[in-house]
C-alpha cells in the first residue's frame, strides 16, 4: 500500500524540528518515499531551509537509508533545486 507523504511523515517522526519548525510542504519524491521543505532561521536570524527525507519499507517500517538524503539549504531556491535533484535520484531506485 502506497502512503502518502503526510502519512509517511506522522509514521516516521516523532519530534519537532526546532531549526526549521515552519512546514512549508510535504510531498512524494517516488513511491512510499516523501519529503519536507520546512523554513526556520538560522543563528544569525537570516531564513534556513531544510528539507527532511523519510522512506517506509514493504512492511511499513521506517526505511533509515533515507535519512540521509536529508539536507539544510541557505535559501529557497538552493532548497527547490534540491528537491528536483532528488526527485531524479530517487526516481529509479535506492540512490547509490
Amino acid at each position: 500500500m502506497q502512503m502518502t507523504a503526510d502519512e509517511i511523515f506522522r509514521a516516521t517522526c516523532k519530534g519537532y524540528n526546532i531549526f526549521t519548525p515552519d512546514i512549508i510542504r510535504r510531498g512524494l519524491l517516488a513511491p512510499n518515499v516523501a519529503y519536507e521543505l520546512a523554513e526556520g532561521r538560522g543563528m544569525t536570524g537570516k531564513p534556513i531551509f531544510g528539507v527532511s527525507v523519510r522512506g517506509i519499507d514493504a512492511k511499513g517500517n521506517e526505511d533509515s537509508r533515507y535519512l540521509k538524503l536529508s539536507a539544510l539549504c541557505q535559501d529557497r531556491q538552493g532548497a527547490e533545486n534540491f528537491i528536483d535533484n532528488l526527485r531524479k535520484e530517487v526516481a529509479g531506485g535506492w540512490p547509490a
